[in-house]
């Protein structure tokens, strides 16, 4: 997803530059399960992959798959920028 690229990429830049190292971690893995839930999501959503084939990927939970990602990362980068003032 288009949307999701510039904020993870913004993510991982402010937790290498300014972020622990647990936080370094934090972000990147959940980036990763978001990103890949995300991917799925549009798969889905486009037609790239045949819903009734893909049953195991509920769309209602793929959605909130990524939904809870970008909470999180919005909560560590807040830590982060918590830290530096």
């Amino acid at each position: 997803m288009e949307i999701l690229k510039g904020y993870f990429r913004s993510s991982i830049q402010l937790a290498q530059k300014k972020g622990t190292e647990n936080q370094q971690i934090n972000i990147e893995g959940v980036i990763a399960q978001t990103a890949q839930s995300a991917g799925e999501l549009k798969d889905l959503l486009s037609g790239k992959k045949d819903r009734k084939k893909n049953k195991h990927h509920p769309i209602p939970a793929l959605a909130m798959s990524v939904i809870c990602g970008v909470k999180s990362i919005a909560k560590v980068r807040s830590e982060i920028k918590k830290n530096i003032t």
